[in-house]
């Protein structure tokens, strides 16, 4: 398997993890007596909408190349490539870091968002 296609096997793997992590922030903050609730909320639902739309460009890119990625087993994804079998694995730390760095760019996103609103009002 080529570097490219591992790069693109460990990008589905950390944004399907991403997405994960959203639903479940999302779902906890619903739950919670937060006064800010409906805020965080919808900026999570459109961190939501923006990680979905690049797990469409992934997942179309390894329909494209014939990757497919099966389930996983503490941390460690099995794949098949033109008919070879492989297994990646990615350690939490990692993961909790991509992710991270994911959000952040998000954040970054909605900030900007905001930006652009409080100038066009002014």
């Amino acid at each position: 398997m080529h570097e490219d296609e591992l790069v693109l096997v460990r990008s589905f793997i950390v944004q399907t993890q991403l997405i994960a992590s959203i639903e479940r922030s999302m779902s906890e903050i619903k739950s919670a007596q937060a006064t800010m609730k409906n805020v965080m909320v919808r900026c999570l639902e459109y961190m939501a909408y923006i990680a979905n739309r690049e797990l469409s460009v992934l997942k179309r890119e390894l329909y494209r190349q014939g990757i497919r990625i099966d389930a996983s087993e503490a941390g460690r994804y099995r794949y098949r490539c033109r008919g070879i079998d492989g297994v990646i694995g990615i350690g939490q730390d990692e993961l909790k870091t991509e992710i991270a760095a994911k959000l952040a760019r998000y954040m970054e996103g909605i900030s900007g968002r905001f930006r652009g609103l409080q100038r066009a009002e002014s």
